[in-house]
């Protein structure tokens, strides 16, 4: 069996490689190598073929497409607040990528697509169902991803492919290079002494750890090799729980061994951000139906990545030139 992550060497994906050789005999991987990094693919999953460039003009994606029998679509740019700078560009961006790679998808294989909560917007109903509809977001980023899921479904329906879409809380984890964790991080090395958070401190939203969330992509892709031509599914991925801004930052200035003044900055009743979420948790009982289950709630997720960050800082390498 053969397998390909788009996006394979960033956070997640780099993850994700790493669950699919315990089931694939193959593993190939396009990046571009701004957000993912070799070292990173190299450590997790070192037996993984790299294959350097972008989706949207790679000259071996339509063989490496078309030869998959199961496709991981993980290439994107995970952060939220730039949709803000250029919100056609990425659009466009996100939409001709996905576009192209279902494109070359041969029949019957399997096709599971990293998509987010975000696509909810701020859903009514808290724990979030799948079934909540209608999909309302309130960021270009979450536009993009609900766009995405349309073009798996649309896909499956024309080509007989079996398709997922996972709807992925806030992954932290081992290995993290972008979200509130990171950007906190990089605000206490420049000075350990105050910290700006962005909102109020009040959004409480679900992190899951990014070996949970790699786990459910495999699961999820493996349980669909069986399944009938033309299925399309959609999953929430996320813990049970949330917390909110306020405990993650206490939690990393914990495991950082610093106690900074705290000041927050919030826009619209209270949020980082426009388009920030203010409250998310989803309802992942679908995915516990068919086996998957967190290993870890939000608290736990969220002291674990915490705890990596700052054993980064002993070890002198800093955030700082990460930092958005």
């Amino acid at each position: 069996m053969r397998a390909l992550v788009t996006g394979g060497a960033g956070f997640i994906g780099a993850h994700v490689c790493a669950a699919l050789l315990d089931v694939a005999d193959e593993v190939f991987v396009i990046d571009r190598l701004t957000t993912g990094k070799r070292d990173a693919l190299r450590e997790r999953a070192p037996s993984a073929r790299l294959v350097p460039g972008d989706i949207l003009d790679s000259p071996r994606l339509p063989e490496l497409a078309a030869a998959s029998d199961i496709v991981v679509h993980l290439a994107a740019d995970p952060d939220v607040r730039a949709s803000l700078q250029d919100p056609a560009g990425f659009l466009r961006e996100h939409h001709e990528g996905t576009a192209r790679i279902l494109e070359h998808v041969k029949p019957g294989s399997v096709v599971v697509f990293a998509s987010s909560s975000t696509v909810y917007g701020e859903p009514s109903q808290v724990p979030t169902p799948e079934s909540f509809g209608p999909c309302v977001p309130i960021s270009v980023y979450g536009a993009s991803k609900l766009d995405g899921e349309a073009l798996v479904s649309s896909f499956a329906h024309l080509r007989g492919l079996r398709g997922a879409n996972l709807r992925l809380a806030n992954v932290v984890g081992h290995g993290q290079t972008h979200g509130v964790l990171v950007d906190l991080a990089a605000k206490l090395d420049r000075d350990p002494r105050t910290l700006e958070i962005l909102g109020d401190g009040t959004q409480k939203k679900s992190y899951v750890d990014v070996e949970d969330a790699a786990r459910a992509f495999v699961e999820v892709g493996m349980r669909l090799v069986g399944a009938p031509e033309t299925t399309v599914e959609t999953y929430n991925v996320g813990s049970a729980d949330a917390i909110d801004v306020r405990e993650i930052a206490n939690t990393l200035c914990d495991e950082m061994r610093v106690s900074p003044e705290f000041r927050f900055k919030s826009v619209e009743g209270g949020r980082g951000w426009k388009g920030d979420v203010k409250t998310m948790l989803l309802d992942c009982s679908r995915l516990r139906a068919v086996g998957w289950e967190p290993r870890m709630g939000s608290a736990e997720a969220v002291r674990g990545a915490s705890r990596w960050i700052a054993s980064l800082r002993k070890s002198r390498k800093r955030f700082g030139s990460r930092a958005r």
